[in-house]
């Protein structure tokens, strides 16, 4: 089964990093919305100033796409990367980026799919399978 994800972002330095190796590290194909300032709909408190993010993607994840611009919402972010790249996949991961899936629950929630291919939409229980996180030192 190909899986591919969209990552929709703008200053997520601390997490866009540890998201994507678990992608990969799934064998997930990531593409990469990073917007140039936030979404109109996000609240005013988000910082003008760019973080490290661009530059997190550009020296450790040369190969995912990423896709630049400015997306008015995260919707807009997300159909960015559904036109491009992940077009042809039979399964598209949509989640924020600070949200960390275990092995197990990654395999537990394949192994749902797998048996339940009849549907179009599936959805995590967030309270059960998702971890958030914070930092990695790896990218600093």
């Amino acid at each position: 089964m190909r899986i591919g994800a969209t990552v929709a972002c703008y200053n997520r330095e601390r997490f866009i990093g540890p998201y994507l190796d678990m992608l990969l590290d799934f064998g997930v194909t990531p593409v990469v919305t990073l917007g140039d300032k936030p979404w109109v709909s996000q609240s005013s408190d988000e910082s003008l100033e760019k973080d490290r993010t661009e530059r997190i993607l550009d020296k450790f994840f040369p190969n995912v796409k990423v896709i630049k611009g400015e997306f008015l919402h995260h919707r807009d972010s997300i159909n960015k990367a559904l036109d491009g790249r992940l077009r042809d996949m039979d399964l598209i991961i949509v989640n924020d980026c600070d949200m960390y899936i275990t092995r197990s629950d990654w395999e537990e929630f394949l192994k749902f799919v797998n048996d339940n291919r009849n549907f179009d939409v599936y959805a995590i229980n967030f309270e059960r399978m998702i971890i958030e996180y914070y930092y990695d030192w790896k990218y600093g």
